[in-house]
């Protein structure tokens, strides 16, 4: 099943990145249940590609608290590298996103 099938691929996403994952698409955009359906069926928590790298980079940019802490439940790599930022603790310090930036401390960043 495609990322557009699952999702629904914006104009946005596709002009960005043609590899943008299902699961980094909903989760930038803090759709809580949609990550849930993902992960619940098989979707790679840690999949690689599109602008944030990965879904939790994505999603600790946005600051998206709830998201976050779904993924890091479903072992979503706290430390992964990749994507435009960097890694997720970069990328949520500087956005601002302190209770974000603690959730990643707290999972070991």
């Amino acid at each position: 099943m495609t990322t557009s099938e699952l999702y629904g691929t914006s104009k946005k996403a596709r002009l960005q990145n043609n590899t943008i994952t299902g699961a980094e698409a909903a989760s930038s955009e803090g759709h809580e249940q949609m990550v849930k359906l993902l992960l619940e069926k098989n979707s790679d928590v840690n999949a690689q590609g599109g602008r944030y790298g990965n879904a939790l980079q994505a999603t600790s940019y946005r600051g998206h608290e709830q998201v976050v802490k779904l993924l890091l439940e479903k072992n979503a790599e706290v430390n992964a590298q990749g994507g435009h930022y960097g890694n997720e603790i970069q990328v949520a310090s500087g956005r601002g996103h302190e209770q974000v930036v603690q959730l990643l401390l707290d999972a070991g960043a």
